[in-house]
């Protein structure tokens, strides 16, 4: 007797997960005095509103956005004890 031998096709894998995050790995800022409200504003400057997402966690900024924050953005971003 033959066995039946049945060809089993499996599918590609996708090249990106259905699963991916539709943002890249957050930002982490963290052991810095950032003025919530210059991060706010620069943020909604360059992402625009609903562009981005911010999260506050243990005195740390979690930025979810199309791109990272330079050095420079986020020293403008700290707070001025002047």
């Amino acid at each position: 007797m033959a066995a039946a031998v049945m060809a089993v096709h499996s599918m590609p894998f996708p090249k990106f997960s259905a699963a991916a995050p539709a943002y890249p790995s957050p930002q982490i800022i963290e052991d810095r005095y950032i003025d919530d409200k210059k991060l706010l504003q620069v943020c909604r400057e360059r992402f625009g509103i609903g562009g981005y997402k911010l999260k506050f966690k243990h005195n740390t900024w979690f930025l979810q956005a199309p791109c990272w924050l330079d050095e420079v953005t986020l020293e403008l971003c700290e707070i001025d004890y002047s």
